[in-house]
């Protein structure tokens, strides 16, 4: 698949770039241009490697506004997924790629550069951490499961209700302060469930798919059938979905 190629080596350069900077940047008061001037440049190196490519396709970033094309495939793309742990050196942070093609996400691609970690899914072909297939963990009860979920910068609230529901009945909650990072360590069986009520389509549009390939199940929070433009996710392993669900709504 040359989209899977493409992607991949627009992660690994984009990745380059955030490693070239890491550290040189601290925490200051003007902290959303920062946020702006690390991003960029990581944005800027993806959509030049997609758009040399396949310049009739849409491309969907958290950062820019661009062009809309009348094509059937969306490129959704988060050049820097955690930046405020970039900005303070925490190892948290990763770059999202995701391809979606009428609606429906076929290729994803996130890449944790300070670990080397690339996680790569392709619609009925699996989910790889580098070259390794992935499997969802097994855990089927609620007491013996790790989620993660983030708080966000600007609708903190929002999340806690789930959050304060969650926390008395499961092993542990991870906040990772990256979407990217709670769906593929789900993937890769680190933790067993993930939740927000607040994400962009950039977010989780490669994650969600490396859930699904590894053989998770991903809905909205009420249990519905997820889509890319509903801003609520809960993705799991599969076996404590609907416990899950139960749980977050008695």
């Amino acid at each position: 698949m040359k989209e899977r190629e493409v992607a991949v080596r627009a992660a690994k350069k984009a990745g380059k770039v955030l490693i070239e900077n890491y550290g040189k940047v601290g925490f200051r008061r003007d902290i959303k241009d920062v946020f702006s001037e690390i991003d960029k440049k990581s944005e800027r190196v993806i959509i030049k490697e997609i758009s040399k490519k396949f310049p009739d396709h849409t491309i969907i970033s958290e950062e820019s506004d661009l062009e809309k094309k009348n094509s059937e495939y969306e490129w959704y793309i988060d050049p820097v997924d955690g930046t405020t742990s970039y900005v303070n050196r925490i190892p948290s942070f990763s770059i999202s790629i995701g391809l979606v093609k009428k609606g429906e996400p076929i290729l994803g691609v996130i890449y944790n550069p300070l670990y080397l970690e690339l996680f790569v899914a392709e619609k009925d072909k699996g989910a790889y951490i580098n070259g390794k297939k992935l499997k969802v963990d097994d855990t089927k009860e609620l007491s013996e499961s790790f989620l993660a979920t983030d708080l966000g910068h600007e609708n903190k609230k929002k999340v806690i209700p789930y959050f304060t529901k969650t926390v008395p009945n499961v092993s542990y909650i991870y906040i990772f302060g990256s979407a990217c990072i709670g769906l593929s360590y789900l993937a890769d069986a680190r933790i067993q469930g993930y939740f927000h009520n607040d994400l962009k389509p950039w977010d989780i549009a490669a994650g969600v798919l490396l859930v699904e390939e590894a053989g998770g199940r991903v809905t909205d929070l009420k249990g519905n059938k997820w889509n890319i433009n509903k801003p609520d996710i809960l993705a799991t392993n599969g076996f404590i979905h609907e416990k899950l669900l139960n749980m977050l709504y008695q």
